[in-house]
């Protein structure tokens, strides 16, 4: 379970985490640290960064209000894949289809790191 909610963690905003303990840097930390990597590997115009800086930040927000909630990690893991996927939702109109495609590749090498690491 810890893994599916790590992976998801990183689709919603956070290209890196503390896995271990859940030790999250701040939302706006964590949303311009995405940004800043979404344009470098999607080389991201202007008005785009913008959309995406907006876009990563409030769902940085909404992943802090899903780890502060007292649940199960099950229901965690839930609520942060429906949080994955409207952000890509999110997401996809800002981007071109190649720029989406490159991050849906992108999240899924890391998803793929992340389950390396922990078997």
């Amino acid at each position: 379970m810890k893994k599916i909610v790590l992976a998801t963690v990183f689709t919603i905003g956070a290209f890196y985490v503390q896995a271990q303990n859940h030790d999250l840097p701040p939302a706006d930390q964590r949303a311009k640290k995405q940004t800043e990597l979404m344009d470098q590997k999607l080389n991201l115009d202007d008005a785009q960064e913008s959309a995406v800086a907006d876009i990563n930040l409030k769902f940085a927000k909404r992943v802090d209000e899903v780890f502060a909630a007292d649940e199960s990690k099950k229901e965690k893991a839930k609520k942060m894949k429906k949080l994955n996927d409207e952000k890509e939702a999110a997401l996809q109109p800002v981007l071109t289809p190649e720029q989406f495609a490159k991050y849906v590749e992108l999240k899924d090498e890391f998803v793929e790191k992340i389950k390396e690491r922990h078997q």
